[in-house]
């Protein structure tokens, strides 16, 4: 059955006034509420719609090789209709929650994020170019995009902070540490924090972490070559004290135990013109 004939008489009986307006859907607003699982699959399967159908008959059978992994056989039904009445129009949710139960987003991804898909798509990454001074595609490739995707949910897409001294040079001050994968910090975002964890801490809060450096020099020289300017990776500590937040050197012990090894998020090609 369409329709939920359970669903229906509640909802009727709300309608007369004969039960609380809580016991049943508002089918005036939600009328897809009265429909059963399988009257819900087939409200959304397209081809069901008759503005649709014409799409079985004008897709070529190589385009359905190719998408499809599948064929029709000619002469098995004798109009769209007759092939509509035999399609399972649950199997794909069937096979969505299937996937749902056995895949969270990283493995979904990992899995189901294909070449064809990416190109099929038009996914891309994206990079700052510095001798552009603006936002540029920098790949196409699927490799990439899966990486980058990947990197949103490792640690659900927030930078990891860890708790590296607690009496920081002996004076009570907290050392918070960045543990640097690659991505450089928000700085802006990452001082206001540290003011909210001055609050708690009462004391003077640090932040050591490893961002890049280009100078001057470097930029306009690669936008002269048409290139990206090489930066140079330097440990950096903030600190705030209730005043302002202030900048200094990281020691090289602290910066050896935050700085990456051979992680890189970092999609641009090495020949990426500015």
């Amino acid at each position: 059955p369409r329709v939920d004939a359970e669903t229906v008489d509640r909802a009727l009986s709300v309608r007369a006034g004969d039960r609380d307006p809580e016991a049943g859907p508002d089918i005036e607003r939600y009328p897809w509420k009265l429909l059963t699982y399988e009257g819900l699959a087939e409200r959304h399967y397209a081809l069901s719609r008759p503005e649709h159908r014409g799409a079985l008959r004008n897709v070529p059978r190589t385009t359905l090789e190719e998408r499809a992994r599948y064929m029709f056989d000619v002469d098995r039904y004798e109009s769209v209709e007759a092939a509509l009445e035999d399609v399972d129009r649950t199997a794909g949710w069937d096979r969505m929650y299937e996937v749902r139960e056995s895949h969270n987003d990283v493995t979904f991804i990992d899995e189901f994020l294909t070449e064809e898909f990416v190109r099929e798509r038009n996914y891309f990454t994206y990079e700052y170019s510095h001798a552009g001074e603006g936002f540029r595609v920098a790949s196409v490739d699927a490799g990439d995009v899966k990486r980058k995707l990947l990197l949103q949910f490792t640690n659900f897409g927030k930078p990891s902070i860890t708790v590296l001294d607690g009496n920081f040079k002996n004076r009570g001050e907290l050392l918070l540490a960045h543990q640097y994968n690659g991505i450089a910090l928000d700085e802006a975002t990452a001082k206001a924090t540290l003011k909210r964890v001055f609050e708690l801490w009462g004391r003077p809060v640090n932040l050591a972490t490893i961002r890049t450096e280009y100078t001057d020099r470097e930029v306009e020289r690669a936008r002269r070559d048409g290139r990206e300017p090489d930066g140079t990776e330097v440990g950096v500590r903030f600190q705030y004290d209730g005043g302002a937040v202030t900048e200094h050197d990281l020691d090289p012990e602290i910066e050896s135990r935050i700085a990456a090894d051979e992680i890189d998020y970092d999609t641009k090609p090495e020949d990426w013109l500015a």
